[in-house]
């Protein structure tokens, strides 16, 4: 098996983010995050927006129509130029006026953001949702699943949850990892040990061990089940250990003296929810299966059911090196 790489672990290393914003509230919650988060030094930072080409409404002459759909574009992207050279003039204490840069894209959202992250070699995409839910979540249609979903790194997907934002910067120090024993989890682990922290700094390891029969299991599958406790018991003590030795690598790498484990049993998505919630998590850090082809159009995935979900930033790890 190949080893994992350890994205940043270089300090000459610049950590690239890419920070799509528009002028909604999702999107100033991203940037409150942006603010907030303790990045590792000499992280550079590009803001992006996007505008859309839109025709005037109403009947016209052609030629008409068209010098009013110039007009049109030419307001949206000054209204966007001021937008993200506002974030940027932000973010530059926090990065420093040289790491920070941005730029104006006119297309589709959803496909410029990607496309931009990856002609900029971006490490992570930091991007708003506006939670959809119920029948939305068939729908990739909208810019932040569809970034998660093909985008070329990381990306961080943060959801507007509350109408103020207090205490931010505490929170997101909380940070929940949930890992098991795949490389996504690995590659997970290794992104949090690159990340800078502080003696306030919490994190909780958690693996969710699946059940021995689930909800659509027979009366005769749940009796078999019942007749072999060992089976679970080994099953938790493979788990204990490997979040232990975990905890012992990112204490010692971190410098953490604050790191905690736990082992739950039952559906991933539900549990990782339920621990974000009791804890309280300020972070999600996870890792995700890199999609490809058909299995793009699935939103039943543990990292998306917890992006759709979670009740706080989610960070999705994805390590190309891979060649995933």
């Amino acid at each position: 098996m190949v080893a994992p790489s350890i994205p940043f672990q270089d300090s000459e290393c610049k950590v690239k983010i890419l920070v799509a914003v528009d002028d909604s509230p999702h999107s100033e919650a991203a940037i409150q995050v942006v603010l907030c988060r303790d990045w590792p030094p000499d992280s550079s930072l590009k803001v992006v927006c996007v505008v859309e080409g839109a025709d005037p409404i109403g009947p016209g002459p052609h030629k008409e129509r068209a010098r009013l759909r110039e007009l049109v574009q030419r307001e949206s992207i000054e209204a966007g130029e001021r937008l993200v050279k506002d974030v940027a003039e932000r973010l530059a204490p926090r990065f420093g006026e040289g790491n920070v840069c941005f730029e104006v894209l006119s297309g589709y959202p959803k496909e410029m953001i990607v496309d931009a992250a990856t002609e900029w070699g971006a490490d992570l995409i930091v991007v708003g949702s506006h939670g959809r839910r119920g029948l939305a979540r068939f729908i990739l249609g909208s810019v932040s699943q569809t970034v998660l979903l093909h985008g070329p790194c990381s990306t961080l997907i943060v959801r507007l949850s509350h109408p103020e934002i207090t205490d931010l910067d505490m929170r997101l120090r909380h940070i929940l990892v949930p890992i098991d024993d795949s490389d996504h989890s690995r590659d997970a682990l290794d992104w949090v040990k690159a990340l800078p922290f502080t003696d306030k700094t919490c994190i909780k390891l958690l693996t969710i061990l699946p059940p021995l029969v689930d909800k659509y299991s027979n009366g005769i599958d749940a009796l078999y089940a019942q007749n072999f406790p060992s089976k679970l018991a080994r099953k938790k003590d493979a788990a204990k250990q490997l979040l232990a030795q975990a905890a012992e690598s990112l204490s010692r790498r971190a410098k953490l003296g604050n790191v905690t484990f736990e082992v739950r049993q039952g559906d991933p998505a539900e549990e990782i929810l339920k621990v974000a919630a009791e804890w309280p998590s300020g972070l999600i850090v996870m890792g995700s299966h890199g999609h490809s082809h058909m299995a793009r159009l699935w939103l039943g995935s543990v990292s998306q059911e917890v992006v759709l979900q979670a009740p706080c930033p989610v960070e999705v790890v994805r390590n190309f090196e891979r060649g995933e």
